[in-house]
């Protein structure tokens, strides 16, 4: 389940939003508040796509009324995939009507994510039993195929006193790299708000 998530990690990093700073005039004043995402899309970037060997496909990202993070969609991958895999991300926020690069801090921002076959289940671990009713592998190696995300993943959303300050717009451009070469870039668009704001 976490190897499938982290494949959307420019949004599933959103977790680690709240301990960019420990200390601050944030944690003094502001009350603690879940992160909600709202209106994701992806779409393909501005590129040749005649040597792409991996889709995403109906992809949904949300939050749920119990303020998790939920995901659904397909995955179809043409290639064997194995470690490493990595995916390049530059995430972009919009300040007054411009998108400007965001820095990497703590895994969150335009970040480069070595090998996403760390973040999958271990070898001697047992996958959910909705990934076996799917045939979705939790780990990596992963063979050719289309596999659907189960409905019941979710990733847990913290309290955090910085939902105010990391509510506005983004943009990301994710690039997926298997065995040095790009099998994939997608654009990612989302806007992160409060919850009850």
């Amino acid at each position: 389940m976490e190897y499938i998530m982290h494949i959307f990690t420019i949004v599933t990093c959103i977790l680690s939003l709240g301990s960019i700073c420990e200390a601050g005039i944030a944690d003094l004043v502001a009350p603690k508040k879940k992160i909600e995402i709202h209106d994701f899309r992806t779409e393909l970037c501005d590129t040749d796509h005649t040597q792409d060997r991996l889709s995403l496909n109906n992809i949904r990202v949300f939050t749920k009324d119990n303020g998790d993070l939920g995901l659904s969609g397909d995955v179809n991958t043409t290639t064997f995939l194995y470690a490493p895999f990595k995916v390049r991300v530059t995430m972009k926020r919009k300040i007054l009507g411009v998108y400007v690069k965001m820095p990497c801090v703590k895994d969150f921002g335009s970040c480069t994510y070595d090998d996403l076959c760390q973040y999958g289940y271990g070898t001697f671990s047992q996958c959910p039993p909705s990934f076996f009713l799917r045939r979705t592998p939790c780990r990596c190696p992963i063979d050719e195929g289309v596999y659907s995300i189960p409905e019941d993943v979710h990733v847990p959303m913290e309290d955090t006193r910085w939902a105010g300050i990391a509510k506005g717009s983004y943009r990301a451009k994710v690039h997926f790299i298997h065995k040095d070469r790009e099998i994939a870039c997608y654009l990612a668009y989302f806007r992160l708000k409060s919850k009850d704001e």
